[in-house]
């Protein structure tokens, strides 16, 4: 855990974003928290993840997603882990919005473009 990589993922904070301010600290590594010293709140290290309030573990939630971009059909891996369809299904559309939200943040955001080749 390190509170440095870390930014407040509340909106309302004025420190939201920003990384290596130090005003985060550790509040707890089992589960792992952090603290907000601007607004005095914790949150969870998986907060703003397809991960958050998931008591799957990550390495076997990251597992089934692959498995699902790569073509793998749900029905088989229901029958390969044990799952529910409908739990496969809400990590699925999890991962979607979350991947949804970095797109639209990164790609579609404005930007003032000074010279851009056509072909490119």
């Amino acid at each position: 855990m390190d509170p440095h990589t870390v930014f407040c993922p509340n909106t309302a904070c004025p420190a939201t974003g920003q990384r290596g301010e130090r005003n985060i600290k550790i509040h707890s590594r089992q589960p792992e928290r952090y603290r907000c010293d601007v607004r005095q709140k914790t949150f969870g290290a998986r907060k703003g993840t397809p991960l958050y309030r998931r008591r799957t573990p990550e390495a076997t939630i990251v597992l089934v997603l692959t498995l699902v971009a790569h073509g793998c059909p749900i029905a088989a891996i229901e029958a390969a882990f044990g799952l529910q369809r409908r739990t496969v299904q809400g990590w699925v559309e999890a991962a979607g919005d979350h991947c949804e939200r970095i797109h639209e943040h990164l790609v579609l955001k404005p930007r003032d473009l000074g010279h851009v080749q056509a072909d490119e």
